[in-house]
């Protein structure tokens, strides 16, 4: 029996939510470096003593750059906490967005994922196990969309392929 099969309905969903919020506080984290990081980077490419002294100086060219991308990782980064917060979940029997799944590999490791739109990558913790934040697009989140309890699926991993099969979804 998977740890996470003991609790109710309620409880899964309140777990989720938490787990949702945690990863939304990681991301604002995150937002809040990157805009004082994109106010530092403007203020630099519009300073006096960016100006261009000649006409090889790429100064002001290389600062408006980094500006303007970190602006679109603010950009970015908003979107995905608002994608965050608009998360609903329903009742998954397929593994689909807002699954909490267990996939064992062929290594006979558990792996625990949670399916989320945004914040790839984040590791979490639940009941002192660590769970990876996955989104759809995710070479792993493509693998196991769709799939349900005891079905598997073939992915890439470190230049070979590799099995991952479904244990269970809440």
């Amino acid at each position: 029996m998977n740890r996470f099969e003991r609790f109710s309905t309620s409880e899964k969903l309140a777990l989720k939510q938490s787990l949702v919020e945690s990863a939304t506080a990681r991301l604002l984290e995150e937002l809040k470096i990157v805009e004082e990081s994109q106010k530092n980077a403007q203020s630099n490419a519009t300073h006096s003593e960016s100006k261009q002294e000649s006409d090889k100086d790429m100064r002001s060219t290389e600062a408006s750059y980094v500006a303007r991308g970190l602006a679109k990782r603010v950009e970015s980064l908003q979107t995905d906490v608002a994608s965050l917060r608009r998360l609903h979940f329903g009742d998954c029997k397929r593994v689909c967005l807002g699954a909490l799944t267990t996939v064992l590999s062929e290594e006979n490791d558990l792996k625990h994922y949670f399916v989320l739109p945004a914040a790839g990558g984040i590791r979490l913790e639940l009941e002192h196990e660590m769970i990876v934040v996955l989104t759809p697009a995710s070479p792993i989140g493509k693998a196991l969309l769709g799939l349900e309890e005891g079905e598997e699926s073939q992915i890439q991993r470190g230049g070979k392929e590799t099995s991952l099969e479904v244990v269970s979804i809440f």
